[in-house]
């Protein structure tokens, strides 16, 4: 499955409802979407580096180190960010008594955030340093033995 269908319905749920007492349910689902888009494009991207997370109960702490010790500045702020959107993701799901998720602007701008870090995913894939990129993430994961990340080829 494509992650990023994941921004669809996240897109979808801060769209509708937005009057009525299910709203605040919505924006906060809509966040979870958004992180787990960026997520999962976060770990298709390190599949296409040819590395697998194997310690599933640290996989985002994983694949977010993945990208900051990539040496890639713009993979480095990506790794970065995630943090930041996973904290969202956190407080959407378990802190029922913080309003701010249930608020259409932060469902918005958790989407935009995340919509934007997808597409600076996509476009390293796509850069003429993706080789370096890949050489340098997996030569990080062989020397890292607590990684919680593997080299598959």
């Amino acid at each position: 499955m494509d992650p990023r269908l994941f921004l669809q319905i996240a897109s979808d749920l801060h769209g509708a409802n937005q009057s009525n007492a299910g709203a605040g349910a919505g924006n906060r689902t809509s966040i979870t979407c958004s992180y787990y888009a960026l997520f999962n494009a976060a770990v298709e991207f390190l599949e296409k580096v040819d590395v697998a997370v194997i310690d599933k109960p640290r996989a985002h702490s994983s694949v977010r180190n993945a990208l900051i010790y990539s040496q890639d500045i713009k993979l480095k702020s990506v790794g970065i960010s995630m943090e930041t959107m996973l904290g969202e993701r956190k407080c959407a799901h378990y802190e029922m008594s913080d309003p701010k998720p249930e608020r259409l602007a932060n469902a918005v701008s958790v989407y935009k955030q995340c919509s934007q870090l997808i597409v600076d995913i996509d476009q390293r894939r796509r850069s003429a340093e993706f080789p370096q990129i890949k050489a340098i993430i997996k030569s990080w994961v062989r020397s890292t033995a607590a990684s919680g990340l593997k080299v598959i080829r």
